[in-house]
């Protein structure tokens, strides 16, 4: 008989073998026969079902289980420290990632909020003797950045 919920056929109680009750076997009905004068009954219980079925119930570790739940206890805690020090190092190596990215962010913000930067540009510097100017002018846009009078020495002829 096993599994859950099986159901066997009527069980018999300890006693009840020649129809007795309380395991006397119908000494009492006996009893009551010689004081009464009357012929024994004989009484009948409604049988007994019995069935097996499963619970979930509290049950102590054996040391052999205890042993081995001390095992993975062991093994689960070092795995997490093992994680616990990868993510150190990668959120060490993620946050200086993060930081260079962020300070690269922010120049791209204030260059976009200027409209532009600053960057070498091919300029052409002009002496113009005639008119006693020193103009320098860039070459990509023909804008004049710089306009002032010669000096004495720029007077003087070409310089190098």
């Amino acid at each position: 008989m096993s599994g859950d919920g099986e159901i066997t056929g009527p069980v018999e109680e300890p006693g009840e073998g020649n129809g007795g009750e309380n395991g006397h076997d119908g000494q009492d009905a006996g009893d009551e026969a010689q004081r009464t004068g009357l012929p024994a009954k004989k009484e009948r219980r409604p049988p007994i079902w019995r069935e097996e079925t499963t619970r979930l119930l509290w049950a102590p570790f054996a040391e052999d289980e205890v042993r081995h739940k001390y095992e993975s206890l062991s093994n689960v805690t070092l795995q997490i420290d093992q994680h616990e020090e990868e993510k150190k190092n990668l959120t060490g190596s993620l946050t200086a990632r993060i930081k260079a990215l962020k300070t690269e962010q922010k120049a791209l913000a204030r260059e976009l909020h200027a409209g532009g930067e600053k960057r070498n540009v091919d300029c052409e510097v002009i002496r113009d003797l005639g008119r006693g100017l020193y103009v320098i002018m860039r070459k990509d846009t023909g804008e004049v950045i710089e306009s002032r009078p010669l000096t004495a020495e720029e007077r003087q002829g070409r310089m190098f």
